[in-house]
């Protein structure tokens, strides 16, 4: 079985109790010649709408900034091309260059253990569900539902089997600590 482990970072900081910025990368370490999933960093703002002032209140949740490769896929909202400081990359054509675009998400948090998502990701859209099932513990799963448009938006269907892309899950789980 192939080692697919590739570490990254994140920094982030509240500016406010409604704002806050992270910076980070995804996938940066490559240590063996499957990976693929690209050199993935961003740098991200949010801001948060609280919509009541219950004890558990009703949020919106606005992110959006700049992501390097993945994020930055093909003509997807292509702003630059930089070095990504080694190959392989998604986007650099075997270089160690990659493209950047924008990348988004809003939210719906009903209360603090359930929201609904959609997210600009760069390679596609999402439209997803997120639920933290233990009230007291920081573990939060999210399952999302990509390609719900086809071949939409540009250049995805060259990951796609067959060229044609098709609805497809995926999920995760996190820890915040």
């Amino acid at each position: 079985m192939p080692n697919i482990v590739s570490p990254g970072f994140k920094y982030a900081k509240n500016y406010s109790d409604t704002s806050a910025i992270a910076f980070g990368g995804d996938h940066i370490v490559h240590f063996d010649e499957v990976t693929d999933l690209g050199r993935n960093f961003y740098l991200v703002g949010t801001k948060v709408f609280v919509l009541d002032n219950s004890e558990k209140p009703k949020l919106i949740v606005f992110n959006g900034g700049l992501g390097s490769d993945f994020f930055g896929y093909k003509s997807n909202g292509f702003i630059a091309r930089t070095s990504c400081f080694d190959k392989p990359t998604l986007t650099g054509d075997g270089t160690k260059y990659c493209n950047w675009g924008p990348i988004g998400s809003l939210a719906y948090f009903h209360n603090d253990r359930i929201g609904f998502l959609t997210e600009w990701f760069g390679y596609g859209y999402g439209l997803g569900i997120s639920y933290r099932p233990l009230k007291n513990l920081p573990i939060s799963t999210s399952l999302m539902v990509t390609d719900l448009f086809g071949n939409f938006p540009n250049d995805i269907a060259d990951g796609c089997p067959d060229k044609t892309c098709k609805p497809r899950l995926y999920g995760n789980i996190s820890w915040s600590f």
